[in-house]
């Protein structure tokens, strides 16, 4: 997945792939009430970002299949899950460099066994996320 002049490796692995180039995955856990875990939205937006790109098409919808409950959940993949998908993209990119993402004012560093080691820093940027 290439956005902004950066890759994305394609080291994922589809459970499913539905008819239309759906995407399917299939989570062991219990199903949420409505809708999915914010995760598997998250998860199926990539592998749309993905396949959608090896295929030249826009991929707007995709399902999680929750066995342990016979549920199968249709999901729309909308603008806002593919910006999440390439932010934390961006995040991944960032550490693997060397560099940490911004600190957001709730970050529970008075606990944290790195924190005499960790050079994260904060700006007005991360006071909103």
């Amino acid at each position: 997945m290439q956005e902004q002049g950066r890759t994305l490796h394609e080291a994922a692995r589809l459970d499913r792939l539905a008819p239309g180039l759906t995407p399917s995955i299939i989570r062991t856990g219990q199903a949420p009430q409505d809708g999915v875990w914010k995760r598997d939205r998250l998860m199926l937006a990539g592998y749309a970002l993905l396949l959608g790109e090896k295929f030249g098409q826009r991929i707007s919808r995709g399902m999680v299949e929750y066995p342990r409950c016979g549920a199968v959940r249709q999901v729309e993949i909308h603008a806002v899950d593919r910006s999440r998908v390439l932010r934390l993209r961006d995040r991944v990119a960032q550490i693997r460099e060397g560099r940490l993402p911004d600190r957001p004012e709730s970050a529970p560093c008075d606990n944290c066994e790195e924190r005499q080691r960790c050079e994260t820093r904060v700006s007005l940027a991360s006071k909103f996320f």
